[in-house]
């Protein structure tokens, strides 16, 4: 095995070392939203998701639509065959 595999990086110290169980006997690294950042989370979120969908479902109606071309179905019956997982 190639030696520099073996090497691990040198530890980290210092405030950007994070460890489990410093992180436990204190909660002065947790940063507590106020609403309304936890509504501008939420909507980003949304809005990601959002786009994630549509991305989604135009990727399954083009597999769809291919998936009827080529065995000469429906295209109902490609949905319901693409959904199912079964053809």
């Amino acid at each position: 095995m190639c030696d520099t595999l073996l090497r691990l990086p040198p530890e980290i110290k210092g405030p950007s070392a994070w460890y489990g169980p410093d992180l436990t006997r204190s909660p002065n690294w947790i940063e507590y939203l106020s609403p309304t950042e936890v509504g501008e989370v939420e909507r980003a979120v949304k809005m990601h998701l959002g786009s994630l969908v549509d991305h989604l479902l135009t990727a399954v109606a083009m597999a769809c639509s291919r998936l009827a071309k080529i065995h000469h179905i429906d295209l109902k019956v490609a949905v319901a065959v693409t959904l199912k997982g079964q053809l």
